[in-house]
């Protein structure tokens, strides 16, 4: 008996049902690191023991910049650590680098690193402290394009031989060996593997199943599952089983490794394509055939329109609700799912008011969701709603409770004065809201306690940053960047939502107002203060942010993923410290939506900028209209257009960059095309008044046409190219920069004033017809007054005065052009500069005796015996008469006789005749009437 008791117990002890399941598991705790630092999108390669000290390291390349960062995993913190010394050494090569490590490759026991970007490998080795670039590394390996990752496999063959296997462009895989002197290309290393996509990434671990077999893990750029293929000696054989739990998705750089957290079993790591994150997944097993229960279930926080269901389960999986009117659960609603989380917590959202609603909780295998567990049905009541509320501070009730109070058709909460205390973010997804304070220096809304995010988030994702990037990198799925293929579905937006009248301190660590995928929502009259953002649509369509004021923030306003005709009035703007522009989009255009009203093009108009890294960056943007707008003191660029067309840049005042190596451009034209720039006024700036940047050879078009650039430290005009770019350059006053007036070719300069400028008027350009070379005779240049003395006329901002002394850029623009907005008299021609065809345009002076003609008899009356006649004395040098009927019908063309016309009237109708009084340099407009 006792040599039968082992077996008993074990049978005893083992499930004879057990039904067992393998797959990845997405864990979020090993996925904690300082993956900020590099940020964009990751390239992680693991590898385990590089500097001896018995840790395992990823070495990550990223999608921009370039660079290679280094973080080792702290088993006590459990988490990631950037530790810069592990990347010593290794060169920034561009845009979209990604490494490969392994040892021993040369027999000379030292770690080796295979980088690639663009279409090239480079290599490295690891001396025991740093990097040192070795070209034989990569000897035979041949130009591969695209944004690619490749990885080693050691002994594929029975060689023995380290093998290389790289993604390509067009999505076929290429695989290398080591002879110990160069890689060799042998397409066998690679049979049985289909063409995969576009811009593959591949990672390879052996023994995954434990059954002594290579796998190979290809990711695609584009949206698509990741393949899994294990090697049978000959061929890859492709196996759906491998890559089971890992998400479909683009972007997704993988690499693996065994026993990285003692725990024997494989982990995979993916960059992704969020920003700064790395995605984790441990490969792990559970039987299906007895599944654990959901325990804790509790309804908590029921409102009108919500209730939050909360409950424990075992493991970190896949959580859902389902919940109906009906006790049987008939004609059900499903919630959103929680993914990766043992403490779950899940709110139902949009519910009606004063209703039961019946419930289950769903907990699904991740990996496989056809396997689950249900609880059993539960009940709760909302609410009776409530159409306006009043909060105070010292109320019970939060702001985000107050909102869940009210009505499915929406209303309004009304914030007293005093400071609000935030506990966590305050979200919007509700339409027809309005929330108020008490105005911008009376309602204080700041963080109670130490969270991340923004304050507010205006949107209906779960999660609004991920939505916003999904936006970025699914552009093919969404209406946002593939209307009509795909439909507009208003029924996604939040509208209609107006926030206005109060503050909101970040603290320096939260962001102020967030909102995703929102339409018709308004933010006035707010001010923020130490946010990492201030207000942002994310995208958004007909939104507005208005009278506001930005003190501090990392960063103030942001429109991007094009946002549809949004809009960015009447702000003020104080030292945006972040090194992205202060206000700023990615992405805007005009609406083209038909299902929609037709609203006007994006704007930015009438904002006040000061001290600031950047002002406003117009960045891949089309028919914006940036207006109005004064930018004084900033670091980089006053006004950057980048990648962007059609826009209107006019009537802005930029000065003051004050950058220290002269590089703070009043605006700068990067890579865009069909882009007007007029009426502005660039001055004092510690760079080039206009700046043109480009990364390739191409001629860009454009106007720049009556501005005013004047004292920028490194010149006027500024293109780095040997070619002319297709822009017409006129009606400009280019004075007293430092370096040239201008530099380099465009294709039209003509009809300018180029005068004073250190280096001189032109370098590399072409002067054309009607440019001068004079002193402009600007105002009062040193304190901003840049209208040009005129005897005359000149708007002094208050009222015309007269100068002694008129400019010779007063009718010197071109004759073309219209000058039909200047005030009279104004010699028929457009006035170089900055006003050129304004109404604030400098008058041209007129003869002496102007204010002394005389005309006579007006009224004439055939009752008072005067002869038929009507004289015009004191006339202009050469003056002609123009009389006109009130319908516009020429009745007479008199030229002038001794400053004397005398009109004729003899055959002429009862009736009011307009006169027009032409000279050089005078026009003037007169009636009079004939009576019989």
């Amino acid at each position: 008996m006792k040599r039968l008791l082992p077996f008993i117990i074990l049978i005893l002890s083992s499930p004879l049902n057990a039904q067992i399941i393998k797959g990845w598991e997405y864990e979020e705790a090993i996925c904690e690191g300082d993956w900020h630092i590099p940020w964009y999108y990751l390239y992680p390669y693991l590898a385990y023991n590089l500097r001896g000290d018995g840790k395992w390291v990823i070495i990550s390349g990223r999608e921009a910049y370039g660079g290679y960062f280094g973080f080792y995993l702290d088993t006590l913190e459990r988490r990631w650590v950037y530790d810069e010394s592990l990347t010593e050494g290794l060169g920034a090569h561009g845009w979209e680098e990604a490494p490969a490590l392994c040892y021993n490759l040369r027999q000379d026991n030292k770690w080796v690193l295979i980088g690639h970007q663009g279409s090239n490998f480079y290599g490295y080795y690891w001396d025991g402290d740093e990097w040192i670039e070795d070209p034989s590394i990569v000897n035979g390996l041949p130009e591969v394009s695209g944004e690619v990752k490749h990885c080693f496999i050691d002994s594929l063959l029975p060689d023995g031989r380290w093998t290389l296997i790289t993604g390509t462009d067009e999505g076929i895989l290429r695989a290398f060996y080591w002879d110990g002197d160069e890689w060799i290309e042998d397409p066998s290393r690679v049979n049985g593997i289909p063409d995969i996509g576009s811009h593959v990434s591949v990672t390879a671990g052996f023994n995954l199943r434990r059954d002594n077999r290579w796998v190979l893990i290809v990711t695609n750029y584009s949206i698509a599952q990741p393949r899994g293929f294990y090697w049978d000696g000959n061929i890859w054989i492709e196996d759906s089983s491998i890559v089971k739990g890992l998400p479909e998705d683009n972007l997704l750089k993988p690499t693996m490794g065994y026993n990285v957290w003692g725990d024997g079993k494989w982990i995979l790591y993916m960059g992704c394509n969020r920003q700064g994150t790395i995605l984790g997944y441990f490969y792990d097993s559970v039987d299906v055939s007895n599944l654990p229960q959901q325990e804790d279930i509790e309804v908590s926080d029921v409102g009108a329109t919500t209730a939050l269901i909360k409950f424990t389960y075992p493991r970190t999986w896949t959580h859902s609700i389902k919940y109906s009117l009906s006790p049987d659960l008939s004609d059900p609603l499903w919630s959103y799912r929680v993914e990766d989380e043992d403490s779950v917590e899940i709110k139902l959202k949009n519910l009606l008011p004063d209703t039961t609603y019946y419930f289950r909780v769903y907990t699904f295998v991740p990996w496989d969701t056809s396997y689950y567990v249900e609880s059993r049905t539960r009940s709760f009541r909302t609410l009776k709603a409530q159409s306006y509320i009043y909060l105070t501070p010292d109320d019970t009730l939060t702001i985000q409770e107050a909102l869940e109070l009210l009505p499915p058709e929406g209303g309004t909460i009304e914030l007293s004065s005093g400071t609000f205390s935030i506990s966590e973010p305050i979200r919007i997804w509700m339409n027809n809201v309005t929330i108020f304070g008490q105005g911008m220096d009376s309602t204080v809304l700041m963080p109670g306690v130490s969270f991340d995010g923004h304050l507010i988030f205006v949107t209906q994702a779960e999660d609004p940053y991920y939505r916003a990037n999904w936006i970025y990198t699914h552009k093919d799925l969404t209406f946002w960047f593939n209307y009509p293929q795909i439909p507009l579905d208003t029924t996604i937006l939040v509208h209609d939502v107006t926030l206005s009248d109060f503050k909101i301190d970040g603290d320096g660590s939260n962001g102020g107002i967030y909102g995703v995928e929102v339409w018709d929502v308004v933010c006035e009259r707010i001010r923020t203060e130490k946010t990492t953002g201030a207000i942002s649509y994310n995208p958004g369509i007909n939104c507005l942010i208005d009278s506001c004021i930005s003190l501090n923030d990392r960063i103030a306003y942001w429109l991007t993923l094009l946002s549809r005709s949004c809009y960015i009035k009447n702000c003020t703007v104080k030292n945006a410290h972040g090194w992205i522009p202060a206000v700023h989009t990615n992405g805007s255009k005009d609406s083209e939506y038909e299902e929609l009203p037709d609203y006007p093009p994006p704007e930015i108009s009438n904002n006040i900028i000061t001290d600031c890294v950047d002002a406003i960056h117009v960045y891949s943007t089309n028919d914006i209209l940036v207006h109005d707008n004064i930018i004084d003191g900033f670091l980089r660029c006053g006004i950057k257009v980048s990648i962007s067309g059609n826009c209107e840049i006019y009537n802005n005042v930029v000065k003051n960059g004050r950058s220290d190596i002269d590089d703070s451009h009043g605006i700068r034209y990067h890579e865009a095309n069909g882009c007007i720039f007029r009426n502005n006024i660039v001055y004092n700036n510690k760079g080039y008044g206009f700046h043109m940047a480009d990364r390739f050879e191409e001629a860009r078009t454009g106007e720049i046409i009556n501005n005013v650039f004047y004292k920028n430290s490194k010149g006027g005009l500024y293109n780095p190219k040997e070619f002319e770019q297709d822009i017409i350059v006129k009606n400009n006053i280019i004075a007293e920069n430092g370096g040239w007036g201008i530099e380099g070719g465009f294709s039209v300069i003509s009809y300018n004033d180029v005068w004073g400028n250190d280096s001189g008027s032109f370098y590399n350009a072409t002067s054309d017809i009607g440019n001068i070379f004079a002193d402009p005779l600007f105002a009062d240049p040193e304190n901003g007054d840049f209208h040009l003395k005129s005897e005359g006329g000149r708007w002094d901002g208050e009222k015309w005065v007269h100068d002694s002394v008129t400019s010779p850029c007063i009718d010197a623009g071109d004759p073309e052009d219209d000058y039909s907005n200047e005030p009279e008299p104004n010699g028929d021609r457009i006035n170089m500069g900055a006003y050129g065809n304004t109404a604030e345009a400098s008058k041209t002076p007129g003869p002496a005796e102007v204010e002394e003609i005389l005309v006579y008899p007006n009224p004439y009356r055939a009752d008072q015996a005067w002869e038929e006649e009507i004289v015009f004395e004191n006339l202009p040098e050469d003056a002609a008469i123009w009389i006109y009927t009130a319908a516009g019908e020429l009745v007479e063309r008199i030229k002038s006789r001794n400053r004397r016309v005398v009109w004729n009237i003899n055959d002429v109708s009862s009736g009011v005749y307009i006169y027009l009084i032409k000279a050089a340099g005078f026009k003037k407009v007169g009636k009079v009437s004939v009576i019989k």
